[in-house]
């Protein structure tokens, strides 16, 4: 794998470096979700993001409408937070991650729609508010935390609730057996 990226992106084998995932700087935790799971959020959140001192964090969260209830609540707490998802405009998204990466917005609330091209090296906390999609999300989304070396915190807030949500994510993306005789006829035909 690694011999056929470097050939495809022409890197000589000498210019290669590999390392591995483990990051000492990352505090990864996992936490049961409670029933009032926003409530659990703000008591964890709060300290760290007094005025003045606020600690650059991402919040993911698996839908829409849950990324803008969270935000709003945490807002009511006095919390700076965003909501981020691909249901705002794209002018509104560039502005609010703007505002994240100049330190005027430190918290921001998104469903997975946020973070390609984040390099943030301050980012303190990476929450999973709901649980991520995949292993290799999880991954991805934890390692924007911490990028500066400096400690960070990824806590998961692990519940069965999520799970309906998710799996209709994965059904929704398995194709169905129907379909793929639907393309085999057409193949066979011609069109």
């Amino acid at each position: 794998m690694i011999a056929d990226m470097g050939e495809k992106f022409a890197i000589a084998p000498e210019n290669v470096i590999t390392t591995g995932f483990y990051r000492s700087n990352l505090e990864l935790l996992v936490a049961p979700a409670k029933k009032d799971r926003q409530q659990q959020l703000i008591t964890w959140l709060k300290p760290q993001m007094q005025p003045g001192s606020e600690a650059p964090t991402i919040i993911y969260v698996t839908l829409q409408q849950t990324a803008e209830q969270v935000a709003r609540t945490l807002a009511a707490q006095g919390i700076n937070a965003q909501a981020y998802h691909a249901g705002l405009d794209a002018q509104r998204r560039d502005e609010i991650q703007r505002q994240f990466m100049g330190g005027e917005s430190p918290c921001i609330v998104a469903t997975i729609a946020f973070g390609m091209g984040i390099d943030k090296g301050d980012i303190r906390n990476v929450v999973h508010y709901d649980l991520p999609k995949s292993i290799e999300n999880y991954s991805q989304e934890i390692g924007r935390a911490g990028r500066d070396g400096q400690p960070s915190t990824c806590p998961t807030m692990a519940g069965q609730d999520g799970l309906r949500v998710l799996e209709n994510f994965v059904y929704g993306d398995t194709p169905r057996v129907r379909r793929y005789r639907s393309l085999a006829r057409r193949d066979r035909s011609g069109r």
